[in-house]
């Protein structure tokens, strides 16, 4: 899956499916150094990314009705680790789950570079990060679930992929903020293993069409509060970072500065839009 920027193509997402009908989704992430629930950090060498995988299981002999998620990471420091989650999302209620959400940096590392394969590219169009960022989150669902935009929130895009076992959901949007070089990333949690289980710790949280743009809703606005609490600890001014606030709006496209001007003078006056211009330019490099 991939998106293009400065008249070149990056990759954001690669997926790959097994001969049984397992699926890998890599998620070509350079690092991370953000977290919603901890103080962001300044980048940090030893967050880069060795490995970010989620593989999704048919799990056709579960005796609980269960589909494993199976979070896979590694980082260039050592710290690694397996995380499992077990859903009743596919089977029980034939619906979707969320797997994760990311709100992409500068997409101008290597982990974005377009690799040769067998395979084909999905292309989501393009976009400008010096005034836009790239947000996105995925949902499996099962394999003969079909999908219905409910198309409530208009600056958000779908795209529907079927595969042997699994149907793929992804959501995506742009907010006028400049992508600059710090992401964000959500993911599922989970830790034991399926036999170990008891009835409550199953998660039962299941997505329909509705639900699945309300998470996405939900996480979009999640990321406005994550990227102005990095800018306050990169000591950007009160008054920019109320500005920024104010005129932050999401939308379906997210091609160039016009693009940019047009749809932020619906928030804010005109002289405010240019005053915001005037310091995209140092926030690009946060």
């Amino acid at each position: 899956m991939t998106i293009n920027q400065r008249g070149e193509e990056r990759a954001i997402l690669t997926i790959s499916e097994r001969p049984k009908g397992d699926l890998n989704l890599i998620t070509r992430l350079y690092s991370i150094y953000d977290h919603p629930t901890k103080k962001l950090p300044k980048p940090n060498p030893s967050m880069k990314v060795k490995e970010n995988r989620f593989t999704i299981h048919p799990s056709k002999k579960s005796i609980m009705g269960v589909h494993t998620i199976n979070h896979n990471y590694e980082f260039m420091d050592g710290s690694k680790g397996p995380i499992k989650t077990f859903t009743r999302a596919l089977k029980k209620y034939n619906n979707f789950i969320p797997v994760f959400f990311r709100r992409c940096s500068d997409l101008i590392d290597e982990s974005s570079e377009i690799t040769d394969g067998t395979g084909y590219s999905i292309n989501l169009g393009s976009y400008d990060p010096d005034y836009f960022t790239l947000m996105f989150q995925v949902f499996v669902g099962p394999k003969d679930r079909d999908f219905e935009p409910p198309m409530r929130d208009e600056s958000a895009n779908v795209k529907i992929h079927k595969f042997k076992e699994f149907t793929v959901v992804i959501m995506w949007s742009f907010l006028n903020i400049p992508a600059g070089t710090v992401g964000y990333f959500f993911f599922l949690g989970g830790k034991r293993n399926e036999s170990d289980l008891q009835n409550n710790e199953i998660s039962e949280y299941h997505a329909d069409e509705q639900e699945c743009e309300k998470r996405f809703m939900e996480f979009k606005s999640i990321s406005i509060v994550t990227k102005l609490a990095y800018y306050e600890q990169c000591k950007v001014p009160k008054n920019i970072l109320d500005l920024i606030f104010r005129s932050a709006i999401f939308s379906n496209v997210g091609e160039n500065v016009n693009h940019y001007s047009r749809i932020t003078s619906n928030q804010v006056s005109l002289l405010e839009v240019n005053t915001i211009l005037g310091v995209f330019q140092n926030l690009r490099r946060l």
